[in-house]
């Protein structure tokens, strides 16, 4: 089974045996749906079969934002979100309006983008009372590797110059002596992961240190996981998969004949 059949073989379980539908429904007494307005069409009637409209208790607690609905290409239909107070009568809508890291100039600008496309007809706009630049910059450019000098060009001249002759060369307009910044107050923001290899290296051309913040753990990179396995065997605390993680740091390597011979010395 794939992602999409479990979904599947979970809605024809639930609306096709009731014995099954009741144990659920008893055991999962209250449910918490994050981004309900990425909710496919399997998704929404689990929902409804574990907590359905005429079910008393219904305790059912949904969040989301209609405006961020971005995977209609995956089978998600924000109207699931938009008709939730119709498929429960007695909900209490609680809406945060609340916004802690945005300033005014960005929550106005991205409000003019999306007033004319709402889905959802409240009121309510999101505020955060955060002082800010009141201008947005917007910077047109024919390719993602002009992007990325631009990007590199830009933090350079506001730090002052990644280079010696930075500011003799005309680079930079001065040495950053009318505001101290460094590389520590630029964060780079992008949409897909893609766009980050392409940033970097460039980055890298011009001399601009950087971090790429993601979820792939550094010791996942090849050669770490192995010196460390190697490192183990000199000091005398390896395993059989340190030898392993080991044996392919070198060109030439120990046949399997040889290796087994080498545990069962070891071993010995």
């Amino acid at each position: 089974y794939d992602y999409e059949d479990l979904i599947f073989n979970v809605v024809r379980l639930l609306e096709n045996d009731q014995t099954i539908r009741t144990t659920y429904r008893r055991r999962f007494e209250h449910l918490f749906v994050d981004e309900y307005q990425d909710l496919n069409h399997g998704q929404y009637r689990i929902i409804r079969a574990l907590m359905p409209s005429d079910d008393g208790r219904q305790n059912l607690c949904a969040i989301g934002d209609p405006d961020q609905s971005i995977y209609g290409f995956r089978g998600s239909d924000v109207r699931y979100f938009t008709r939730f107070v119709d498929d429960y009568p007695n909900t209490a809508v609680i809406e945060l309006t609340r916004n802690y890291r945005s300033t005014e100039t960005i929550l106005d600008a991205s409000y003019q983008i999306i007033q004319d496309h709402r889905l959802y007809c409240g009121d309510a706009r999101t505020y955060s009372m955060i002082d800010g630049a009141k201008t947005i910059n917007i910077l047109e450019l024919a390719s993602g590797k002009a992007e990325a000098r631009a990007i590199a060009g830009t933090i350079s001249q506001l730090v002052g110059g990644s280079g010696f002759h930075s500011v003799d060369t005309g680079q930079v307009p001065d040495a950053n002596l009318a505001s101290a910044r460094s590389y520590a107050d630029f964060a780079v923001l992008v949409r897909t992961h893609h766009q980050l290899d392409i940033i970097a290296e460039v980055l890298s051309q011009e001399g601009v240190p950087f971090q790429i913040a993601s979820r792939k753990n550094g010791l996942d990179r090849w050669g770490l996981a192995e010196l460390i396995s190697l490192l183990r065997l000199i000091e005398g605390y390896s395993s059989d998969p340190d030898l392993n993680n080991s044996l392919s740091l070198y060109a030439i390597g120990l046949n399997k004949k040889a290796t087994y011979q080498f545990k069962s010395w070891s071993y010995t």
